[in-house]
């Protein structure tokens, strides 16, 4: 669909102006909220107890212990993502002073506003101004969400950065981009990815198998040389810069001479698989907490350290274990999970609007479109986002019912919720105009 130079300017204002508008807002709760406190989530204290390193320090890529030695991040915030601390300490360093919890709520406000701003540019791009107001209108109170503290409240922002080079892909296939302007746009794709992978790997894991997923597809229904070419080059980049987080040890482990660590950051698939099942009551008396996974990872192996690779490989066969002992039992926990996360603020009514109206606007536009190579064409945008909305929902439903269904694991789902109802709005009224 053809922009004229004149409805462009007039959105590139309308995300100012957003942008704006957003960052009034901010700026009204931050003079509410002037915390100096401590949050309930240990990963965050700890995060904001390291700038105090950096800012006497200089130190961004590793922590400080409490005797002040240098240390790796795993040490300290082992078992979670490093980006809050990471992003904490760089901007410590640079301002010389430590963070405050609002400094928190800030990054996880900017990185929220990121997202909204780089998905309101697919629905314009895809659809029309009109489809944009509409999707504006839905996702401002969403971003509201995010003036928060709290550990999981920039995964919103996060989910849609995990997804950039998957969306590169689609407009690079069905727009026929050149080399340079495909190079260009898979650079800045992967730097979002990057950062998805730094704050939250498991998110980032979703974005990739999304790629996969629709490079197949594209390459598939285009096996052409340079089709080839733009998805190996996705895959490739999005694959080594994943494990973004292993870098950034490996790099402080180097920089700073730092001694060697057991531990791993991030939570161990073997330990969220295995606590997912004490979410709900359940016969085996597993329960939903850290400590009982440690303690658990004690009774098997005294000697274990938690969040050593060798602490996430015993909880793993542990869950196996289990799942052999009553697989009723597992599939009844997994059925509850489900159950739980579809009532649990509407999700499943929400999903089934947007994915309807999706479909409704596909059938539209295959009525209005007589020519089949040429429906071929002109959809295959629509087809290949609407794909990349439900394989997202599709995995946050998984990890809900796998690991935990509380809100704020699900939450991320809601930005791919409303691209799916937006981009079915946006061919209903193309083709409501055009009749």
């Amino acid at each position: 669909m053809q922009k004229t130079a004149k409805e462009i300017w007039l959105v590139l204002a309308l995300l100012v102006l957003t942008v704006g508008l957003l960052g009034n807002v901010w700026s009204i709760w931050n003079l509410e909220h002037k915390w100096d406190s401590r949050t309930n989530n240990a990963a965050s204290n700890s995060a904001l107890e390291q700038s105090i390193c950096a800012v006497t320090t200089g130190v961004v890529f590793a922590s400080c212990d409490n005797q002040g030695n240098r240390v790796q991040f795993r040490d300290i915030i082992a078992s979670h993502d490093l980006g809050e601390a990471l992003f904490l300490n760089a901007r410590a360093a640079i301002r010389g002073k430590p963070n405050r919890l609002t400094d928190l709520a800030q990054h996880n406000y900017l990185i929220i506003i990121l997202g909204i701003v780089i998905m309101a540019v697919v629905v314009y791009s895809s659809q029309n101004i009109l489809t944009l107001l509409a999707f504006l209108s839905v996702t401002l109170p969403i971003a509201a969400t995010g003036l928060s503290p709290g550990y999981h409240a920039a995964h919103i922002g996060i989910a849609v950065l995990s997804i950039t080079p998957a969306l590169v892909m689609v407009f690079a296939s069905s727009r026929s981009w050149s080399w340079l302007k495909y190079g260009l746009a898979m650079v800045l794709a992967t730097l979002a990815f990057s950062i998805a992978a730094v704050f939250r790997e498991v998110i980032a894991l979703m974005g990739f198998l999304t790629l996969i997923v629709v490079a197949g597809l594209i390459v598939f229904k285009r096996p052409a040389l340079k089709t080839w070419v733009f998805a190996a080059i996705a895959v490739v980049l999005t694959a080594l810069f994943y494990k973004g987080q292993a870098m950034i040890n490996y790099f402080g482990l180097w920089y700073y001479s730092l001694p060697p660590s057991s531990n791993v950051t991030g939570h161990g698939f073997g330990h969220a698989l295995f606590l997912g099942l004490g979410e709900v009551p359940n016969k085996f008396g597993i329960v939903w907490n850290d400590s009982y996974g440690v303690q658990v990872g004690k009774q098997l192996n005294p000697m274990v350290e938690a969040s050593s690779n060798d602490y996430y490989d015993l909880l793993r066969n542990q869950y196996f274990a289990v799942l052999q002992s009553d697989p009723l039992e597992v599939l009844r926990i997994y059925g509850a999970k489900l159950i739980k996360v579809s009532l649990d603020k509407g999700n499943l009514f929400f999903i089934v609007l947007a994915a309807g109206v999706y479909l409704y606007g596909g059938a539209m536009a295959r009525k209005a479109v007589s020519n089949r190579s040429l429906l071929a064409r002109q959809y295959l945008e629509y087809r290949l986002l609407g794909l990349i909305a439900l394989l997202m929902i599709g995995l946050f439903t998984l990890q809900a019912v796998i690991i935990n269904s509380g809100f704020i694991y699900f939450a991320p789902s809601q930005s791919f919720t409303t691209l799916l109802f937006a981009l079915g709005l946006g061919q209903v009224l193309n083709q409501g105009v055009k009749s």
